[in-house]
Formats: structure tokens, sequence, C-alpha cells
């Protein structure tokens, strides 16, 4: 019998164990509310996932993304050379 899955409350790509680690909430897949799931923040954008603004520039975390801005720094989150 196979070891049994991870529990993932919220259902947004972290553990619960995971979101224990980050702080972050299991019961909200967005714990600072800037349209980022905490497994997208933590995992992929590498931004926090209890802030909102993680580079402090007044812009939510989802909004410079959506429009291709690194929510880290200055930049694109994509800079093609």
């Amino acid at each position: 019998m196979p070891p049994p899955e991870p529990l993932d409350t919220d259902r947004d790509g972290l553990t619960d164990e995971e979101e224990a680690l980050y702080g972050t909430d299991i019961n909200n897949a967005d714990t600072d509310n800037d349209t980022l799931t905490d497994r997208d923040e933590a995992k992929v954008f590498k931004t926090d996932p209890n802030n909102a603004d993680t580079d402090g520039d007044t812009y939510l975390d989802g909004a410079e993304v959506r429009a291709g801005y690194d929510p880290k720094g200055p930049g694109k989150l994509l800079e093609i050379q």
C-alpha cells in the first residue's frame, strides 16, 4: 500500500507541512491576497507569500506578474537579449 498523499487543505499546491514552514494559511490558497497562490509565490516567482508587495513598490505581486514585471525588484520578469 502506497503512503498517503500529503495534506493540502486549501489545494494551492503547497502541502500543509510546507505551509507551516512558510508561515502561510493552510485554509487560504492566497495568504497575502495578491492574486498569486502561495505555491506560485514560494516555488515559481520566489516572492514572499506573506507580503502582497514583496519589493515594496506599491504594486501587488500578482499585478506585476500579469503585466510582465518582476515582483522582486525593477525590470521585466523575462528579458530576452
